[in-house]
């Protein structure tokens, strides 16, 4: 009767001291059900763009400009721009897990950073330099993602494929603890890159491979640090391939 159930819904949102057997019984199928409910929804989002640009600036403000900010922080500038004619991206939730679409006509995008850094926050000598360029543009893009985690692993995987597309990177980064150097170049009719990651109890691989059909191109990238390693080539000529692997830990 309507006792009961007022009883249930007490013991559902109050707690269960002081309640009969059957009636804990009740509650907790009726937390499980609202539990499993929860898990079951989703959260869809999708948008369309078209003609839209953009550019992020961002350099070392003039109040920083004074000696001890810039011992601290060294001087670092930034520039992010690109272009897309038509893009159609959406995004679904659900429980641990999420998964990314993306699909662009007309694409174009630059970006590149620079730091600079003679002295650490200790005022000793930790000489830094690293700077990184990409452009890309392609005719066709696509990519789907997707994500999995709960309180102690981390799944990612990734699908990429372009048409179209040209484009050039380089990396360098150079101080005690690190160096780093990246660099690539190449156009292809068709280009495709699979990625995986796993990450672990602070462990994290990421294994990415591509694949492109009538291309011309070549990179390689090697980088070494206290808490990571990456290593990768490419080489292209009509049809070429490419494997990189990085560990951070």
């Amino acid at each position: 009767g309507r006792s009961s159930k007022k009883q249930l819904e007490a013991v559902v949102h109050a707690g269960m001291k002081d309640v009969p057997f059957a009636t804990r019984k009740a509650a907790q199928k009726s937390r499980k059900k609202l539990a499993v409910s929860e898990d079951k929804e989703s959260l869809k989002t999708w948008k369309l763009t078209s003609m839209e640009g953009y550019v992020h600036p961002s350099y070392t403000h003039r109040k920083d400009w004074k000696l001890r900010s810039l011992i601290h922080q060294g001087i670092s500038g930034s520039m992010q721009t690109g272009f897309h004619m038509v893009k159609l991206s959406g995004t679904n939730e659900m429980g641990n897990s999420k998964a990314q679409m993306a699909f662009s006509l007309g694409e174009a995008s630059l970006s590149g950073e620079a730091h600079c850094l003679l002295f650490d926050d200790r005022y000793q000598l930790h000489p830094e330099v690293a700077a990184e360029a990409t452009i890309s543009a392609s005719a066709i893009s696509s990519l789907i993602r997707l994500d999995w985690q709960n309180d102690f692993l981390r799944t990612q995987t990734s699908a990429k494929g372009e048409v179209g597309v040209v484009h050039a990177s380089g990396k360098a980064v150079i101080n005690k603890k690190e160096l780093t150097l990246k660099g690539e170049v190449g156009a292809a009719a068709a280009h495709g890159e699979i990625q995986g990651v796993l990450e672990l109890w602070g462990v994290k691989i990421t294994l990415s491979a591509e694949g492109e059909a009538g291309a011309v191109g070549i990179g390689g990238t090697f980088s070494t640090s206290a808490n990571s390693f990456e290593l990768g080539g490419k080489i292209s000529c009509l049809l070429g391939t490419g494997v990189n692997l990085r560990i951070d830990w």
